[in-house]
């Protein structure tokens, strides 16, 4: 696809869905893209934004398109590196990238927007900075990933996890206070889940379709705590 330079918006899901895709560039004239302009194209693996442009970049050739000002990566594709520049990853920003193995996401990274990675189904390993929210549907579908290890500053888990079939055990850790619910529906694989503390709040149905469950770890003294825990 060429762009044209009188182009000035990408709309929403223009390109959406765009399976031979394999890669954009996006013009000096481009001020705005909506939401999941690229999602789903599974065969994007180039990402290049003019250095003319006042609005996105990319970056130290990193491969994904960066609102400059906000340092927000709203669109990245399998070949994509993330800058330490880089502060937010955006609402569906690798959602659909089935070809995305693995990413290495920079300590600076603040907060993951709701369905970040959603449906990245080879996505098998990724690493999580420290940051306080695991939002919705943030790995939802993504039916590779077998381990993932929740950073220890997390307080809230979303309903992030769900149809995650290839996970097979998860760690909670003590700094959670609130599970939302359905946050691991339909884990088909998870085996184990261990509470390292006390969570104030869980929501309805947290492991509902996990037909494989077999243990949940809670530390000494707070059997009593989530006997009735629902």
């Amino acid at each position: 696809i060429v762009i044209g330079n009188s182009v000035t918006k990408i709309g929403e899901r223009a390109f959406g869905g765009c399976t031979g895709l394999t890669s954009i560039d996006i013009p000096d004239s481009v001020t705005e893209i909506g939401v999941k302009a690229f999602e789903d194209c599974t065969g994007l693996t180039s990402i290049v934004v003019s250095k003319g442009n006042t609005k996105y970049d990319s970056r130290e050739d990193c491969n994904a398109i960066i609102e400059t000002k906000s340092k927000t990566l709203i669109a990245g594709c399998k070949g994509t590196i993330i800058p330490e520049s880089v502060k937010k990853i955006g609402f569906s920003a690798f959602a659909g990238c089935h070809s995305l193995t693995r990413l290495d996401l920079p300590n600076t990274i603040e907060i993951i927007d709701d369905r970040a990675f959603a449906d990245c189904t080879g996505l098998t390993n990724i690493f999580l900075p420290s940051f306080e929210e695991l939002k919705s549907w943030l790995f939802s579908g993504c039916t590779g990933l077998t381990n993932i290890e929740i950073p220890i500053t997390v307080k809230v888990i979303g309903n992030a996890f769900t149809g995650c079939t290839g996970l097979t055990r998860i760690r909670i850790p003590r700094s959670v206070n609130l599970i939302d619910d359905t946050a691991f529906q339909g884990c088909t694989s998870l085996s184990v889940v261990e509470f390292m503390g006390k969570v104030e709040e869980i929501g309805e149905g947290i492991f509902s379709e996990c037909d494989h469950l077999s243990k949940i770890l809670v530390p000494a003294g707070l059997a009593d705590f989530y006997k009735n825990r629902p």
